[in-house]
């Protein structure tokens, strides 16, 4: 049994660890931030990019080339040709370059770039809101979080449209031709070859569709809804455990690629939403209350062993 000033003690180191943990861009940074109450932290670093560094990087042999394949469709010679090419540029060089693959709407280009320059915290450039016409009337359709769609298709293909995985996901959305056929039919949606799912506005159809359908799972559930997504319902409904907090939940998560895509989905949505000028809570009161059953100042426990990589 704690004394008084043992439990405050231990109130005060709690508050400690959630203030500094809230400082960072990350999932625990942005549940601590609930915690405590505070602003989200994004460190968003913009870049003025002047028109006449522009044209002058266009004029660069490599990557008017490159920019040429992608424009004619050879996807894969033209990333091979950007990387060569960005390779021997300098820094501020290619910061240029992945404002001008934005530009292009190029938006893989975009993201390598910035990760290859380790430019973290250059958001606009890493987290794209790529497609947002598309993004945008299917979120509405069918009454999803476009936050959480883009936050899916940044994670599972960096907007590469002719993604495809050893696995055998196609597109944006990653998805595998079977559940592609299973969500066609039952949403009365043409879907004539696999090719068609790199097609962006199919892909995200029917990627925004099975969304609709992990939602509608698992109560309006982001944090289900997205393990489902990547693991697949039935396992995720082995999984189920109403007694654990979120945070321990997604932590006991057996397969370790789901634990980290939950995580990175939920952080990219939060981000997504600052870019979207949207005000938004990081978790919904709704998706908290199917976790646990605990008092606040007992829900949540930071276990040194646990990873608050940013993102």
């Amino acid at each position: 049994m704690l004394s008084q000033s043992e439990e405050l003690a231990d109130r005060e180191v709690a508050q400690d660890i959630f203030s500094k943990l809230s400082r960072s861009r990350s999932f625990y940074g942005f549940l601590a931030a609930d915690i405590m109450a505070s602003d989200y932290t994004y460190n968003h670093k913009t870049h003025n990019i002047s028109y006449g560094e522009t044209i002058t990087l266009e004029k660069n042999k490599s990557i008017k080339r490159a920019l040429e394949l992608f424009a004619l469709g050879y996807l894969g010679q033209a990333r091979q040709e950007w990387y060569l090419a960005t390779s021997k540029l300098k820094e501020r060089e290619r910061i240029v370059a992945a404002n001008l693959a934005l530009r292009w709407g190029w938006h893989k280009a975009s993201i390598q770039t910035m990760i290859q320059l380790k430019s973290w915290d250059s958001l606009t450039e890493r987290f794209p809101v790529a497609h947002k016409d598309i993004f945008t009337r299917y979120a509405r359709e069918l009454d999803i979080p476009i936050s959480w769609s883009l936050a899916v298709a940044r994670q599972e293909s960096a907007f590469m449209p002719d993604a495809k995985s050893s696995a055998g996901a196609r597109g944006l959305m990653q998805l595998m031709p079977s559940t592609a056929g299973i969500i066609a039919r039952s949403e009365g949606i043409k879907y004539s070859s696999r090719n068609k799912l790199l097609e962006a506005d199919f892909n995200i159809r029917l990627g925004s569709h099975y969304l609709r359908w992990m939602l509608g799972r698992y109560d309006n559930n982001r944090i289900l809804a997205s393990a489902a997504y990547n693991a697949g319902p039935g396992n995720v409904d082995k999984w189920l455990d109403a007694d654990a907090d979120l945070d321990v939940w997604i932590e006991t998560i057996p397969f370790k690629e789901t634990r980290n895509y939950v995580k990175n989905v939920l952080a990219y949505s939060a981000i997504y939403n600052y870019l979207l000028e949207q005000e938004s809570p990081f978790i919904f009161s709704g998706e908290k209350e199917q976790f646990g059953n605990r008092k606040p100042s007992e829900k949540v426990s930071v276990q040194t062993h646990l990873s608050v990589k940013g993102v």
